[in-house]
């Protein structure tokens, strides 16, 4: 370990009296050690341009590629930074971590190391408490300082090793063509595969051209209705994108051609593009990834599956965007508006046997079969199982009739809920109303015949939000779905609200949001920006813990002796909350709360 101050007692320490001598020496371990990777956490966006920059300022050449030209930092407008490292490649692990899919409460070394390893960081402080700890630790405690570096450096290292993203991303490159630092993007690997197969075909891949591309439609929503329910099936198109990619010959060539040469026997999607019947590349690649991840998983090699399933789904995306050579908005549509039409027809289906469809998004349809909480879990897999068979081999003689094409959509019973709910649309009043659409919570029954509460798209599942918000969504879904009454739903939360005025959950307010740009770079003041400001983050970025005060927004750690505002919590957590599920009981939040009772609160709407 590299340290800039005095020497240390301890053996593995070498310390540098000026920062030029550090930043030489680094240049000369690197180099020594000649590593074909270099890792660590939020490494692109600040430990590497931090020393880019400060050995330019220093006038120290920091030579730690494998070639005389030195590191740079290649700046991207809209896109991440990258690091040019000349014969060497730079995997910054918080980005390998977001890409993975994996959902955490925060990105940040802490947090991911406590979820993954069970432990964490040795100053586990936030903020500018953080900051001077490690001030302190450096200038008082200089052993206890190191340890802390070196520990986030093995954190690193044991987080890619547990996630299997370092081999993941090995594999991914070698699957691809790519570079290491390439393998988790798109497009580079999307246009690399494809012109390989171009080439093996006697073609020359096009050149770029400047083309608007407006991508696509998202994918299709049923309107949600809002309410409790029973027994809850949710079934799901298998990978539905790719198997329409397959199924109806959706791909680059193929359009082009078609739209080159148009024939009667073209397939024609929903939204007007065309297509030509022999066979396209981008189904053969789906259609060969698809049969190498059924092998992996018959070998045990999950590894290898989840790697074809994420390229598999990632191909998409590329055909809506500008930067892709071969995107089309066409294409993109092509895609969306079959699974529109496919998305409607598995919705008549169910309403066709007098089975209520309360929700339906891009690939899922939520279905209220009529079953008693006599069923069991094998009862309700067993009915969804049966209904998903029957409307496969109805969408199949459909899609053969149609467009004589085999059809590769496969939907399947995914989950089953004993108790389900979806809110109301915030400003609905009159009649039932219209549910939210991307929020609902369930008690999801498993195999044992458990069930466990799942809640998706609402404040429980937010992570800015402060901690009161999830549990108190939680505990009164809790109750709900156990079927408590309107007085015991009423005394539960008027409850919270006498101990939120009382400031017992003082400590679970506190919010955290993400500033993408520096403080000083935000045209308006919202509550996070405010606290940033006040933190003198002028050009600081990253997430800023605050609370709401009588004043305003306060950073945490100064608004120990200021004074809480608690009608705000009560106002814009505890109510929307508490109103979601009174509504759809027929009770008043407004008296759950308290509010003309035990509290004197005004409620806005």
């Amino acid at each position: 370990m590299l340290f800039l101050g005095p020497p240390l007692a301890a053996p593995s320490v070498a310390s540098f009296a000026t920062e030029a001598e550090l930043l030489a020496a680094l240049a000369r371990r690197i180099v020594a050690r000649d590593p074909d990777v270099l890792s660590g956490w939020n490494v692109l966006d600040f430990d590497l341009p931090v020393l880019a920059r400060r050995a330019a300022a220093l006038g120290v050449s920091l030579d730690i590629g494998r070639t005389a030209q030195p590191a740079s930092v290649v700046e991207r407008e809209g896109r991440p930074a990258l690091f040019d490292l000349p014969g060497r490649a730079v995997l910054d692990a918080m980005r390998l971590v977001r890409a993975s899919g994996e959902r955490f409460e925060s990105l940040s070394l802490e947090a991911v190391a406590r979820s993954m390893l069970g432990e964490g960081k040795t100053v586990a402080l936030q903020g500018e408490a953080k900051l001077a700890e490690l001030e302190r630790l450096r200038r008082e405690q200089p052993e206890d300082f190191c340890a802390y570096c070196l520990r986030d450096s093995e954190l690193v290292l044991r987080i890619l090793a547990r996630t299997g993203l370092d081999v993941l991303t090995q594999r991914r490159a070698a699957l691809t063509g790519v570079s290491l630092d390439l393998a988790w993007t798109s497009i580079p690997a999307f246009e690399r595969v494809y012109a390989a197969e171009l080439r093996t075909r006697r073609i020359v891949p096009p050149g770029r051209q400047e083309r608007r591309v407006s991508g696509a439609a998202g994918g299709t929503v049923l309107e949600p209705a809002p309410g409790f329910f029973e027994n809850v099936l949710v079934l799901d198109f298998r990978s539905l994108y790719p198997s329409i990619i397959r199924t109806f010959n959706i791909d680059p060539l193929a359009h082009a051609r078609a739209e080159a040469h148009p024939s009667p026997d073209d397939v024609m999607a929903p939204n007007g593009a065309r297509f030509t019947r022999d066979a396209g590349i981008l189904p053969e690649i789906l259609a060969r990834y698809a049969r190498e991840r059924e092998q992996a998983l018959a070998a045990g090699d999950e590894t290898a599956a989840y790697v074809y399933k994420i390229l598999q789904n990632s191909f998409y995306g590329v055909l809506g965007s500008e930067g892709c050579r071969y995107a089309r908005t066409e294409l993109a549509g092509a895609i969306t508006s079959f699974g529109k039409q496919f998305l409607h027809a598995a919705r008549d289906f169910f309403e066709e046997r007098s089975l209520r469809v309360l929700y339906g998004d891009t690939d899922s349809v939520f279905v209220l079969s009529g079953l008693g909480d006599d069923a069991g879990f094998a009862d309700l897999a067993a009915f969804g199982a049966a209904a998903a068979e029957e409307l496969n081999a109805l969408l199949a003689r459909k899609i053969d009739q149609q467009y004589a094409r085999p059809s590769m959509l496969r939907i399947r019973c995914e989950k089953a809920y004993r108790r389900f709910f979806i809110p109301r649309l915030r400003g609905e009043r009159t009649g039932e109303g219209r549910g939210r659409a991307k929020g609902y919570a369930g008690l999801r029954m498993v195999e044992q015949g458990s069930a466990e509460l799942e809640i998706r798209g609402m404040e429980a599942a937010r992570s800015d939000l402060p901690e009161l918000a999830r549990r108190f969504q939680i505990e009164l879904l809790g109750l709900a779905f156990a079927g408590r009454g309107e007085a015991e739903l009423r005394a539960y939360c008027q409850g919270v609200a006498l101990r939120l005025f009382r400031g017992e959950l003082d400590a679970e307010l506190v919010y955290t949001k993400s500033l993408r740009r520096p403080a000083e770079a935000y045209a308006s003041e919202t509550p996070p920006v405010r606290a940033a400001r006040r933190l003198g983050w002028t050009a600081r970025r990253g997430r800023v813990s605050y609370v709401m005060t009588s004043g305003g927004a306060e950073p945490v750690e100064a608004a120990a002796h200021l004074r809480i505002d608690h009608a705000h919590y009560l106002e814009t957590l505890l109510y929307p909350i508490a109103r979601s599920v009174a509504e759809a009981r027929g009770g008043d939040a407004r008296r759950w709360l308290g509010a003309g009772a035990q509290l004197d609160l005004p409620l806005g709407e």
